[in-house]
């Protein structure tokens, strides 16, 4: 044991008990964050500050030392920010649908790292919702790698006797058989994934009959059409993973400016239509704000508003009969709200500029002449992006033309505009862009109801619930998405559905919420308004009993078979409750001829009128917050000394660095960071290299010499060696040894260790054998090895690896001097980044750094790097950029002959690509039957990183998507690129040594490259060339 430990305090800062028991207040039962398998977890504070996660194993665990050690050593070797460091702060918050998203992807890069992309594969073996820990902008972290297994990368499965997990996560085969592989992790992540949509949990039994696992449930559901998710979210279901390329909502774009608003009591709007028969005069406007005057139409050929003669001469005198009533009323003319609005009038009028206008100007000409003060689009049937597109373009164009007509007539104030929407902004109908409500609307009227009905569920349910525990289609989830895609909720006004639906039961008995049902009752889509539904309880006498269910906010009743779902007073008053607490802007009904003696709409006025009732004493607020911010104020002044300090502290260790940077003192605890980091004596180093041979020397760079060598355990490997005249130091050296060492990923070269003995600088890494990218590309017959679905290989394989650097490494490296001489090859033609000397380290916060000192290889570098000294992620985008063009064309960075032989390979490709000649770019060693369609996209995501201003070119996540794109259609339009000198580069070229580095000694025979071309399939090339 005492040996074990030994090796594990040489990994980690090592706390005493009384340390921790410090931090967490001696395991204080208000820090206990939970309880697993393995023993509880406190929550701690370090002297520093840092706020910590403590696990402590309990006597009565059934794990031990071995779970122990195995999580210390992989959460230690693994760097992905997805995965759980053993330093990292837990926060539990309310999940809206936007951060699930975020939740499911983080999860999904986590464990594709780990099956992946890590250098080894882990498998888990215990993926569940207690082990996904959340962090900083709620990024998950998957945590507790006590059960993992490490495979082999060519393994595919293993078994074992001891079954471990958590039942309900692992899958069938491991726990009947204890085979287990990464398809178990798919399993478990699969159950997670239905419990982060459904937010059930595994215990609770789903269905009518409460008789199914949420497994079985969600199938059935699927299975039957009957899902109760919106259609991305059963997207997830089906695929069973996310990808940003989905279009989820997940919004990250800036909020523009909101269209300005007064400040205002709650709204209580009123929906009457014409069609109801029932009299305006009848109106009871006093219980009212505005009413809306339902409805206009649109005539399918000039798409001027259209009103029937009976409309016509009843809109004419609305405003003046319910302003009798009620003088301070606002009314509004509601337009496309109608039983049967033609769809393509709709589309084809939002569609068309001139089509618009004809409408604009006529809804404004009808308002004006019959008194209404503003105008509300009730057509809510967009269901195509292109619609919803041309709607919020009639939005903008809505508003610039009342308020030019307000400004034209200033006896009149600006018409008010306001519009139906969906009850969710995810809805595939009537979710309008965000944008354009947020700038040209006063606010929206939202369509909370029609979440399930008689027509489509065969069981009893809530057709308007403002909660509901069991699905996403409730009032309270559309309002939170809304608001969390950027509407302010003073954009919202609520809708009070004024009518039920009514079921048939299958038993009378059974009659409660999710009773079995055949179908709608008392009319073909079993609707009901408020009226029916009283009508025909009292027809049944005093007796009938109508229940209240909070759960919902819902009322019901049975009668007989038939059993009616809607609101009543009671619900009523707690929705319009819900929208005070909420700062909604208000509610509508709908409709207002559907009321009973106005007892709904009283129950909602008299609700709205309990304004001083619940107010808290003044003191109650004021101290709390007099508190808060004195609280806030000591805490920015700690922090202000806090940063103060630390930098003082960053520019002594800067200067000491300096100071020692001669000095190999330095190094000697490089491999305390990294227990797999060996330092090597120069005598290994020499018996390994044959003492430096001629016979062993592969190559020689900038930093100095490259030599095969065999360790005695056979492994064989590849030395650098810090020549004397090299340029680069004791920084570039350290700078390697430390980067590559801590990051992990198959698509980076892996450093073994380094020897520092007797004044010498070597690095020791991987041994690759098919030497580096530039080895073959650029080679007459070598790149005939090459083939499209090597070269697609490759790109992909430095794609994730820049993609790992810049997005899911915990730091963000930029690597600085990306060119085909570093991508080496491995065995399997697996492409590796290397020479990480001039990487540099931004925190995920930092956006770009300046230098003085500009270092790269010239034609790699972007320009803003070369004039002003900038770099960022995007310096890496424009070298990836350059190295795509060289990987499909098979060219160096300049045109080597004809009349565009001075023009750089950056411009020659944009020149072809302008003129519709993208093909003539490909390398004339590959057969374009496949791949033609590729190699354009290629060129065009290429020439998008070569742009000359770094804000243009995308990032490397977006570079991933594209890639994965078989069509250029989506893809954006790259503008001209950036250029360079080509006397520059020559004059480079002849300061410098060109070699190869950490690759194969001596060149391939022919007859090694007739075989390797034959196994390609392409001994004819090899034969053409011969006899050239």
């Amino acid at each position: 044991m005492k040996q074990k430990l030994e090796t594990l305090t040489e990994m980690f800062l090592i706390s005493d008990l009384a340390d921790i028991e410090a931090a967490t207040e001696g395991f204080s039962v208000r820090n206990k964050l939970g309880e697993g398998g393995y023993g509880p977890v406190y929550k701690g504070v370090l002297p520093c500050g840092e706020v910590i996660a403590v696990k402590k194993l309990s006597k009565t665990s059934t794990q031990g030392f071995d779970e122990f050690k195995n999580e210390v050593m992989l959460t230690a070797k693994l760097q992905h920010v997805n995965l759980i460091r053993v330093l990292d702060p837990i926060r539990r918050l309310i999940l809206d649908w936007k951060k699930r998203v975020h939740i499911i992807e983080g999860i999904t890069q986590g464990l594709l790292y780990l099956q992946e992309y890590s250098r080894l594969t882990i498998i888990h073996r215990d993926l569940k919702a207690s082990n996904i820990l959340l962090g900083d902008g709620m990024k998950p972290k998957i945590s507790d790698f006590g059960l993992a297994r490490i495979f082999a990368k060519e393994s595919l499965e293993a078994n074992t006797e001891q079954v471990v997990g958590t039942i309900g996560y692992i899958p069938p085969e491991y726990a009947r058989q204890g085979v287990y592989s990464t398809k178990s992790d798919v399993f478990s992540f699969g159950v997670l994934l239905l419990q982060i949509i459904s937010g059930k949990r595994l215990s609770m039994l789903c269905g009518i009959n409460e008789n199914l696992s949420i497994l079985e449930h969600a199938y059935e559901l699927w299975k039957g059409g009957k899902e109760s998710l919106p259609a991305r979210a059963q997207t997830l279901i089906r695929a069973g993973y996310w990808d940003s390329r989905d279009g989820f909502p997940v919004s990250d774009k800036a909020h523009t400016k909101s269209l300005p608003t007064r400040a205002q009591t709650l709204i209580r709007a009123g929906y009457w239509d014409s069609s109801d028969e029932f009299f305006i005069s009848d109106v009871n406007s006093a219980l009212f704000t505005h009413l809306m005057c339902g409805f206009a139409d649109v005539n399918s050929t000039s798409y001027e508003l259209s009103l029937s003669p009976s409309d016509e001469k009843q809109f004419s005198n609305f405003t003046d009969t319910v302003k009798k009533k009620n003088p301070s009323i606002t009314t509004l003319l509601s337009i496309g709200g109608g039983k049967n609005p033609n769809y393509s009038t709709y589309s084809s009028m939002a569609s068309n500029p001139s089509s618009r206008k004809s409408f604009i100007d006529s809804s404004i000409k009808i308002a004006r002449l019959y008194g209404f003060q503003g105008l509300d689009l009730s057509w809510c049937w967009a269901n195509t992006s292109w619609d919803n597109y041309n709607i919020g373009i009639l939005f903008k164009e809505w508003r610039a033309a009342v308020a030019l007509e307000a400004r034209n007539n200033s006896s009149q104030s600006q018409l008010i505009l306001t519009a139906r929407v969906a009850y969710s902004p995810y809805s595939t109908i009537g979710a309008y862009p965000i944008d354009s409500i947020r700038q040209y609307l006063n606010w929206v009227h939202l369509i909370a109801a029609e979440y399930s009905s008689p027509m489509w569920t065969n069981h009893t349910s809530a057709p308007a619930a403002l909660y509901d525990p069991n699905s996403v289609l409730n009032t309270e989830y559309g309002i939170t998405a809304w608001t969390d895609e950027g509407l302010s909720a003073d954009k919202l006004v609520l809708r009070l559905p004024f009518y039920g639906h009514a079921w048939t039961l299958v038993k009378p008995e059974d009659n409660g919420i999710g009773a079995a049902a055949t179908g709608p009752a008392l009319s073909n889509y079993g609707l009901v308004t408020y009226k029916g539904i009283k009508n025909y309880i009292k027809s049944y006498g005093p007796n009938v009993p109508v229940m209240y269910n909070s759960t919902y906010v819902m009322n019901y009743c049975s009668i007989g078979k038939i059993w009616f779902g809607f609101d009543d007073v009671e619900a009523v008053r707690v929705k319009v409750a819900y929208a005070k607490e909420k700062k909604l802007r208000g509610y509508f009904v709908w409709k207002v001829a559907f009321d009973h003696d106005w007892m709904l709409s009283q129950a909602a006025a008299e609700e709205d009128d309990k304004n001083g009732q619940n107010k808290r004493p003044l003191w109650v607020i004021v101290l709390p917050t007099t508190a808060a911010c004195i609280l806030l104020l000591g805490f920015w002044l700690y922090y202000y000394c806090w940063m103060k300090n630390l930098k003082l502290k960053v520019i002594d260790s800067a200067k000491s660095s300096k100071d020692g940077a001669n000095s190999q003192a330095h190094a000697g605890d490089f491999n305390s960071n990294d227990p797999d980091l060996r330092e090597y004596s120069l005598a290994d180093i020499e018996v390994a290299t044959d003492r430096f041979s001629i016979e062993n020397k592969l190559g020689e760079g900038g930093y100095g010499p490259v030599y095969k060598g065999v360790l005695p355990d056979g492994q064989v490997i590849a030395v650098k060696k810090l020549s004397k005249t090299s340029k680069q130091g004791f920084e570039e050296f350290k700078n390697e040894v430390m980067l590559t060492a801590k990051l992990q990923h198959v698509n980076l070269i892996r450093v073994l260790g380094f020897c520092i003995d007797r004044e010498e600088q070597m690095l020791i890494y991987e041994y690759m054998p098919k030497r580096s990218l530039d080895y073959f590309l650029f080679d007459p017959i070598r790149r005939f090895i090459l083939d499209w679905k090597k070269r697609i290989h490759i790109i992909q394989g430095i794609t994730q690896g820049l993609l790992y650097l810049q997005e899911y490494s915990r730091l963000t490296i930029i690597h600085r001097d990306l060119k085909a001489s570093n991508v080496l090859l491995d065995e399997d033609m697996k492409p590796k980044i290397s020479d990480f000397g001039l990487a540099r380290i931004f925190v995920k916060d930092d956006l770009e750094a300046n230098t003085s000192r500009i270092v790269g290889t010239h034609g790699y570098i972007p320009p803003e790097y070369v004039t002003r000294g900038i770099y960022s992620t995007k310096s890496d985008v424009y070298s990836f950029g350059v190295l795509l063009l060289q990987i499909i064309s098979g060219r160096r960075l300049f045109v080597q002959s004809g009349q565009n032989e001075n023009l750089s390979l950056v411009q020659y490709a944009y020149e072809l690509w302008k003129d519709g000649k993208g093909m003539g770019l490909m390398d004339t060693s590959l057969d374009d039957t496949h791949s033609s369609w590729k190699l354009l996209t290629c060129l065009q995501i290429a020439l998008l990183c070569v742009q000359e201003n770094p804000d243009d070119r995308p990032s490397m996540l977006e570079v991933s998507s594209m890639l994965e794109n078989e069509s250029t259609a989506d893809i954006m339009t790259p503008k001209k690129p950036a250029t360079f000198s080509k006397q520059a580069y020559e004059d480079e070229q002849r300061k410098a040594t060109i070699g190869l580095e950490i690759c194969s000694s001596n060149d391939v025979t022919i007859s090694q490259l007739a075989y390797e071309l034959w196994k390609c399939g392409k001994g004819m090339e090899f034969v053409d060339f011969i006899t050239r």
